[in-house]
């Protein structure tokens, strides 16, 4: 690809989805399970796409994988129950502990939260490393502990 069209995806805000249009969109990926046997590695989402806080409640509740992409020391202060830690400043140190998912695996990265541009610059390299399955959860941390949704 052009590189100036993989620049373009780290500048793309995300687009949050119309909550009465969610359903259709997270209930297709649900749907039709992605294994390695059925699921071609170049299928997926166009580019990442934003979710709220409904939304990502629901996935957690399926048990969706969730990246923290804050820092080590955020993440031990705490962070979403079950979520793994890939600091976007330290990519390359982390990168490791995705090497056991499938890049056809549904994923949510998330961070601080609507102020933070880690979740997005974390879902748009793992989007140009194979993995097109991801959404970002844009309320993040912040709003999940608000919410008082499951926490470590």
């Amino acid at each position: 690809k052009p590189l100036s069209e993989e620049n373009s995806l780290f500048n793309k805000k995300a687009a949050i989805i119309n909550p009465s249009s969610k359903s259709d969109t997270i209930r297709h990926k649900l749907t039709n399970p992605q294994t390695k046997s059925n699921v071609d590695e170049e299928e997926g989402f166009a580019e990442p796409i934003g979710i709220n806080l409904e939304q990502a409640y629901k996935l957690y509740t399926m048990g969706i994988i969730f990246i923290d992409a804050r820092d080590e020391y955020e993440y031990k202060m705490g962070h979403i129950k079950n979520s793994i830690n890939l600091p976007m400043y330290y990519f390359d140190k982390y990168k490791n502990v995705l090497s056991g998912t499938s890049k056809s695996q549904t994923i949510i990265c998330y961070c601080g939260g609507s102020d933070c541009e880690l979740s997005t610059q974390l879902a748009n390299k793992l989007f140009l490393m194979g993995y097109r399955n991801n959404y970002i959860f844009i309320g993040g941390w912040e709003q999940w502990k608000t919410a008082r949704y499951p926490v470590e």
